[in-house]
């Protein structure tokens, strides 16, 4: 069967290899014939490249291969040896009855006695042979090759989003954007058909948010109230597609299986993509048990307190340097930094208490000691919920050379809109959480150095009134709810400059891009639409289990309205959609 798919095909990037050169960075319509026809295909592509020579590219995908391979055949009008090269590449193909195809090809890219051989040489082996090309261009291939019998076949896409302002390396471009199945497959500003069509006009089109710290169903004296189907379902009224949550605290390898299936179980419900981080409580002489079973399960990150040592889960010195030591491409450490010798606790102290009890040199001081043990050892380490620009200032004096590189700094919504003078309030028990929200100066410093912040997380714990009202600081269940508003909260203090701390570099620093957190062809699509026309104010009408927010009142600039996770749109013009269960995004 001879097969022309004529309409729009893929001009994204493709995976770039060695050998491809650097004139070739852009290879278009390699993906497409691969996610069209499956993967037995072999694929013959033409570009046009600066210096105006035509080059040929051959994408090969074998099972002995450890990745695609895509090779630069050279000009066109290849001879001698190279052309004899491909024509015994098309003889194996045709060997083994792999379909051939040539990729967004023109009539006059083909003309000339080597390829008419070529072409000529599949077209008889009677294998499937496939051109994709423009539309206006099928009849003049069916009459350049004397093609009697053919398939026309024409591109309609599954989805496309039309007329949006898409959020692309940085910028807002008007682009519509094309899906087929859980994947982007094309970016362009034509319009083409599609089996649903979502109208973005007058909405920005934005990569799905990647929330890297979200305690759902957290088991403490009262459990968190949000459990992995509520949280996911706020985080999708929110703009999140993808989060990760923490495995229960171990100290030894043995016990990360049980940990693992434990949190999968309860995640299962979730209605958006999730990943776990391993969780370590002093795991004296089990570092490298605990980090080399967490490759069976995917696990890339290991979080460890340098606190809490009245319950066990301080971790030490001498752990924390394993851990570095052994961190790199497989693992990142992450670290929850208070100086325990700092943190007071008893039945004597309440939220009131809070900035004396955890103070804001509690964490600087541990800031700063874990950065001297990264830049004396090296390793990766990843500062979680970060409260006071204070500290941040204090790193850049000292520890700016690792900074962004070896040492990341995450940081949540909550320290960059509340402040300690809400703890004095009678209702401050709401506004309790550990590390606590600081004082107005530690914020402005925070919102200051904004730019030194990789990242920004939720630390996602929500409670009842009811679990929080009177109880001591020995005694309270501390956390707050932010999911569904951390986007529009940071867009709202910060614009385009908060989108890429929201996902590609979240989805950069845990392993996981370009799959997520990027709008490319290739990636998965997770996106949502945003409309940052209306003015609006958070009140507790949100989609989490807590009858609170603490945003209550807060003015905000814009609304998430549709969401899509891998191709599925889950929210739809701020309605819930019937939708399927997310994924485990580690593998």
């Amino acid at each position: 069967m001879i097969k022309v798919i004529a309409g729009p095909v893929n001009s994204g990037k493709t995976k770039r290899l060695d050998e491809i050169t650097s004139c070739m960075e852009n290879v278009d319509g390699v993906i497409s014939v691969k996610e069209m026809l499956g993967s037995n295909v072999m694929c013959f592509r033409a570009k046009r490249i600066k210096n105006g020579e035509s080059k040929l590219f051959l994408y090969h995908e074998r099972s002995d291969y450890k990745e695609d391979y895509i090779f630069e055949i050279g000009p066109y009008r290849v001879v001698g040896d190279t052309f004899n090269w491909i024509l015994e590449f098309v003889t194996e193909a045709i060997s083994k009855e792999n379909v051939i195809a040539l990729d967004e090809v023109g009539v006059l890219e083909l003309r000339g006695a080597g390829y008419h051989k070529l072409i000529n040489k599949i077209i008889d082996s009677g294998n499937d042979f496939i051109f994709t090309c423009r539309n206006d261009l099928a009849g003049e291939i069916k009459k350049e090759f004397c093609i009697e019998e053919w398939v026309m076949e024409k591109v309609v896409y599954d989805k496309a989003i039309i007329g949006g302002s898409v959020y692309l390396n940085g910028e807002l471009k008007h682009k519509n954007i094309y899906i087929n199945g859980e994947k982007i497959a094309f970016i362009s500003d034509e319009v083409f058909e599609a089996k649903r069509v979502i109208d973005a006009k007058g909405k920005k089109v934005f990569p799905g948010i990647i929330d890297p710290h979200v305690h759902f169903e957290l088991p403490l004296a009262i459990t968190s109230r949000d459990d992995f189907y509520s949280g996911s379902l706020s985080g999708a009224f929110g703009g999140v597609t993808t989060y990760i949550d923490f495995l229960d605290p171990i100290g030894k390898g043995d016990e990360l299986e049980e940990a693992f299936n434990t949190r999968n179980a309860l995640a299962k419900k979730s209605i958006t993509d999730y990943g776990f981080h391993t969780t370590v409580k002093n795991p004296v002489g089990e570092i490298k048990n605990i980090t080399t079973k967490m490759k069976k399960y995917g696990l890339r990150s290991v979080k460890l307190f340098t606190t809490y040592s009245d319950s066990g889960r301080r971790t030490f010195d001498n752990e924390i340097v394993e851990l570095l030591n052994l961190s790199g491409e497989h693992f990142i450490v992450l670290a929850h930094v208070e100086n325990d010798e700092m943190i007071k606790v008893s039945d004597d102290l309440y939220p009131k208490d809070l900035p004396t009890s955890r103070p804001e040199e509690s964490e600087t001081s541990e800031a700063l000691h874990l950065a001297s043990l990264v830049a004396d050892n090296g390793g990766r380490l990843y500062m979680v919920h970060t409260t006071s620009g204070n500290t941040i200032d204090k790193l850049k004096e000292k520890y700016s050379d690792i900074l962004g590189k070896n040492f990341f700094i995450e940081s949540c919504p909550q320290y960059f809109t509340l402040d300690d003078s809400l703890l004095a309030r009678e209702d401050g028990y709401l506004y309790s959480c550990a590390p606590p929200i600081r004082n107005k100066k530690a914020q402005e410093r925070l919102k200051a150095n904004i730019d030194t912040v990789s990242t920004i997380g939720t630390d996602h714990c929500s409670f009842l009134k009811e679990d929080k009202v009177g109880k001591s600081l020995a005694k309270i269940s501390l956390g707050l709810g932010s999911i569904e508003n951390s986007f529009p909260i940071m867009y709202t203090l910060f614009g385009l400059k908060i989108v890429d701390k929201m996902t590609s570099n979240t989805a950069k620093i845990f392993g996981i891009y370009p799959k997520k957190g990027v709008i490319s062809v290739g990636s998965d699509a997770d996106l949502f639409l945003y409309d940052d026309s209306v003015t609006r104010v958070i009140n507790s009408n949100d989609h989490s289990k807590s009858d609170y927010t603490p945003y209550e009142g807060l003015e905000v600039k814009g609304e998430v309205v549709t969401t899509i996770r891998r191709g599925e749109i889950i929210v739809l013009d701020k309605k819930l959609q019937e939708v399927s269960s997310g994924k485990y995004i580690f593998k």
